[in-house]
C-alpha cells in the first residue's frame, strides 16, 4: 500500500496532459491487484473531477469468465434485439420453462423457412399480434410505415454527425405517400466519408440546415410510425445519439424492421445482403446510390417484395407455428422489455446490477454452488461485482446511457491485441502485466514490485528461468520512452522482502 501511495503521488506531480501516456506495470496479476487496490483507495479521496483515470487491463480476462458472459448476454440483447446466441445462452441457463428441445424446434428448418427466429418469441409485438411481422402489416394498413436513412461524417455512432436525412411515409400499397429530405450542417468536416456519399463540406455549408431545426422536424414526421431501413439499427443509433448530444428529447425505442434482417431470414444462402446486391439480384426498379433518398426508395422496393413474396402468404402458417411456444416466452419477454426501458435512463453499471438482482443470476449460482466446473459461487458473484466496478470506472456520465452501454459491450469483446487502440480512443492509465505490455510504448512507465520472489519470481533463482526473468525485465524497461520509475516494497504482510 505504501508503494501504491508513492506511485500515486508521483503521478500527481506530472501534468494532467501527460496522464494518458502513463503506464503502471508489474510481473504478475496478484501484484496488479495490490497496486490497483492501493491507487484506487487514494483516488477515491479526490473529488470526482480530479480523479486519475486508472484501469486494470486484467479486466479483459474477467470478460471471458462464464458469469461475466452471462451478464453480458443480457446487455448485448438490449442493444442487438436479434442476437440469437445471447438469447440461447440466457434461456439455457436462466429459464426453467424453456429447454433445449424447444430451442431446437424453433431453430429447425421448418421454422426458418417461415422467417421465424428465436428472438421473435421475446418481441412484445409478436405477443400482441401472434406474428413477428404482425406489427409491420398492421402499420402498413394504417399508413404508418416510415422508411428512413441517413448519411453521416463517419460510422462512429457516438461521435459522428448526420449530414443528410431522407424519409418517406408509405401508403397501403407500400408506395410513397409523403416525403422528408434535408441536408444537415455538421460541426465537423465530412473528411474521407465524402468518397462514400459524395456530399462535400462546401455543399453542406451552402444547403445544410441547423440540426436543432431539422431533427425535431424529422421526429414530427416519424411520429407514431414504424421505422423500416436497411441496416437501420445504425441509422437509429446515430440519430438517438445526436439528439441526446443536442439536448433534444429523444424517443426511447422506436419500433423498427430491418430489410437487411428480413432478407437474411428468407434468403440466408445469398453471397451477401447489401442493398445494392439485393436490388440487382431481384431486378428491382429502384437502385441505391449512397444518396439517402435513392437508398430509401430501394429499401421500400425490397420491403414490398418481401411482403408480397413471403410475409403475407405465410401469415397463417407463422401464427400457427408461433402459437405453440409463444406462451412459454411471455415471462422472458416481459423481463427483457423492462430491462430495455431501463437501458435508456440507467447507466451501464446500474444495468449490471439490475441483471444480477432481477434476472435470477445470483439465485442460479447459489443453487448450482460448486457444480459449475468447481468454481465457488461466492467467487462468481464477486466477479460480477468486479464487472459492475469496471463498468462504473469506464463510464462517461456526460454521455447517453445507451451510447455508454454500446461502448461497454464493444470493450468486453476486445482482444488483447486491440488494447492499444482502446487506450488511444479513451485515454486511461493502465495497470498491466509485462506480458500484456508487449508491443506497447508509453512516455512514463512505473515498474512496480521489484522485490526478490516477485520479480524475479521465487522459482527462478538460476538457469533458464532466471534468463527468462531477465528477458522480461528488458521488455519492461524498454516500454518507457521518456522516464522509467522502478519501485519495490520491504514488507508484504509478515514477509520481509529484499530488492
Amino acid at each position: 500500500m505504501d508503494e501504491a501511495r508513492w506511485i500515486f503521488q508521483e503521478i500527481l506531480k506530472l501534468p494532467p496532459t501527460d496522464w494518458p501516456h502513463i503506464c503502471i506495470m508489474t510481473r504478475t496479476n496478484p501484484q496488479n491487484k495490490q497496486i490497483w487496490n492501493g491507487v484506487r483507495s487514494h483516488n477515491e479521496t479526490l473529488p470526482p473531477d480530479r480523479r486519475l483515470p486508472f484501469t486494470m487491463i486484467d479486466q479483459f480476462q474477467l470478460f471471458k469468465r462464464q458469469e461475466s458472459k452471462d451478464v453480458i448476454a443480457f446487455l448485448r440483447l438490449l442493444i442487438h434485439k436479434n442476437d440469437t446466441i445471447s438469447l440461447t445462452r440466457i434461456l439455457k441457463r436462466f429459464s426453467s420453462r424453456i429447454g433445449s428441445r424447444t430451442i431446437m424446434a424453433i431453430e429447425s428448418p421448418s421454422y426458418h423457412q417461415l422467417g421465424i427466429r428465436l428472438t421473435d418469441f421475446i418481441d412484445p409485438s409478436a405477443h400482441t399480434f401472434h406474428d413477428p411481422f404482425g406489427l409491420l402489416l398492421h402499420a402498413l394498413e394504417q399508413e404508418r410505415i416510415v422508411v428512413f436513412d441517413v448519411e453521416s461524417t463517419g460510422t462512429d455512432i457516438i461521435h459522428d454527425e448526420i449530414i443528410q436525412i431522407a424519409a418517406i411515409r408509405l401508403n397501403t400499397q407500400g408506395r410513397t405517400a409523403e416525403k422528408f429530405t434535408a441536408y444537415v450542417r455538421p460541426s465537423r468536416s465530412v473528411g474521407t466519408s465524402f468518397y462514400v456519399h459524395h456530399i462535400s463540406d462546401e455543399q453542406l455549408a451552402r444547403d445544410g440546415k441547423d440540426p436543432r431545426i431539422i431533427l425535431p422536424a424529422l421526429l414530427d414526421f416519424i411520429k407514431d410510425g414504424v421505422i423500416v431501413g436497411h441496416n437501420v439499427t445504425y441509422d437509429l443509433s446515430i440519430l438517438h445519439s445526436e439528439l441526446r448530444r443536442l439536448h433534444i428529447p429523444a424517443p426511447a425505442g422506436l419500433p423498427y424492421y430491418d430489410t437487411l434482417d428480413l432478407f437474411r431470414r428468407f434468403y440466408p444462402n445469398l453471397p451477401n445482403h447489401t442493398l445494392s446486391f439485393l436490388s440487382t439480384y431481384f431486378a428491382l426498379d429502384d437502385k441505391p446510390s449512397h444518396d439517402a433518398f435513392d437508398d430509401i426508395l430501394a429499401t421500400a422496393a425490397l420491403l414490398r417484395y418481401a411482403i408480397r413474396q413471403h410475409i403475407r402468404p405465410q401469415t397463417g402458417q407463422r401464427c400457427a407455428a408461433m402459437a405453440i411456444y409463444l406462451p412459454l416466452f411471455r415471462p422472458v419477454s416481459q423481463e427483457m422489455q423492462q430491462l430495455y426501458r431501463q437501458s435508456y435512463v440507467k447507466r451501464p453499471y446500474e444495468m449490471i446490477s439490475a441483471v444480477m438482482n432481477d434476472c435470477r443470476i445470483k439465485e442460479y449460482y447459489e443453487k448450482h454452488a460448486d457444480r459449475t466446473d468447481g468454481e465457488n459461487h461466492i467467487d462468481r458473484i464477486e466477479n460480477i461485482r468486479r464487472l459492475y466496478r469496471v463498468a462504473q470506472e469506464t463510464d462517461s456520465p456526460d454521455k447517453d446511457p445507451r451510447d455508454c452501454l454500446n461502448e461497454f459491450i464493444q470493450m468486453t469483446a476486445l482482444s488483447n491485441s486491440e488494447l492499444d487502440s482502446l487506450l488511444e480512443k479513451k485515454p486511461q492509465i493502465p495497470i498491466i502485466t509485462i506480458h500484456q505490455a508487449k508491443g506497447l510504448e508509453f512516455t512514463y512507465v512505473f515498474l512496480a514490485g521489484l522485490q526478490e520472489g516477485t520479480f524475479p519470481l521465487s522459482r527462478s533463482q538460476s538457469g533458464r528461468e532466471l534468463e527468462e526473468e531477465k528477458r522480461l525485465f528488458y521488455v519492461a524497461v524498454t516500454r518507457a520512452k521518456k522516464r522509467l520509475y522502478l519501485s519495490w516494497h520491504r514488507q508484504d504482510g509478515s514477509h520481509r522482502r529484499q530488492p
